[in-house]
């Protein structure tokens, strides 16, 4: 399985919370069954590598953690805020111009589609792709589990039209990108490839390094789910 699935964070500190407050627990008891992916063939492991660039590059614990110490003095955060009418406003307008995706475009998609435009205009370096962070916790799939504690993502890969700078054709590349990653099959094949990869690793003593990129943004489609996770520690006056 994989790493930030923000719905196993969420009911963890929703439970601690409630315990905390002296409260009923309101999710299901969380299970630890988990699938087992079929082993995959040396061409799908080769077909969907390249997709799987933070898959890469494997290093020693003590390696890894000065590449991760290095990007500190490389890197700088800038926080951006929305309000959520005029998300509404913009996921409107990209849905009338955009009669393909028109039923489901979303907010999500058209933010997205929003910050590569603006990246995109402003940086001598473009975003030609976008890698999302999609659940598929809850697609309905045979080895989907709802309640399992633990981790149930894939990351969707947007390669991203010629015109990298026109909202609503890179807002719909990224909804049929996403239609086309929650199938049952394509999950349970983009599953067993990067099952693989990472068992190999496992097997090596080794751990991945998701390195940087200029030309990949990377998307979590559960950012909602971790702003939830803060709110459940927000216990106000019972604190002490």
């Amino acid at each position: 399985m994989h790493t930030d699935d923000a719905t196993a964070f969420f009911r963890f500190t929703h439970a601690f919370s409630q315990f905390y407050q002296g409260l009923h627990l309101v999710y299901p008891t969380p299970t630890f069954e988990k699938p087992i992916f079929p082993e995959p063939s040396e061409l799908t492991i080769e077909e969907l590598r390249p997709l799987m660039h933070y898959l890469h590059e494997l290093y020693s614990e003590e390696e890894l953690r000065k590449k991760y110490s290095g990007r500190v003095h490389n890197s700088e955060r800038v926080n951006w805020f929305f309000e959520r009418q005029g998300l509404e406003t913009l996921c409107t307008s990209l849905r009338q111009r955009s009669p393909s995706a028109a039923s489901r475009l979303s907010i999500h998609d058209s933010l997205s589609a929003y910050v590569v435009t603006v990246i995109n205009r402003i940086l001598p370096s473009q975003i030609r792709k976008i890698k999302t962070t999609d659940s598929y916790r809850f697609s309905g799939a045979s080895f989907a589990f709802p309640d399992v504690a633990g981790n149930a993502i894939i990351d969707a890969l947007t390669a991203l039209p010629a015109n990298s700078t026109n909202m609503t054709n890179i807002a719909t590349s990224i909804r049929e990108t996403l239609v086309h990653y929650r199938q049952h099959e394509v999950i349970s094949t983009w599953m067993s490839a990067a099952s693989h990869l990472m068992l190999v690793a496992a097997k090596a003593g080794k751990l991945f390094y998701y390195p940087p990129s200029t030309e990949i943004m990377p998307v979590n489609s559960m950012a909602t789910c971790v702003i939830r996770c803060l709110s459940c520690l927000d216990f106000d006056s019972r604190t002490d």
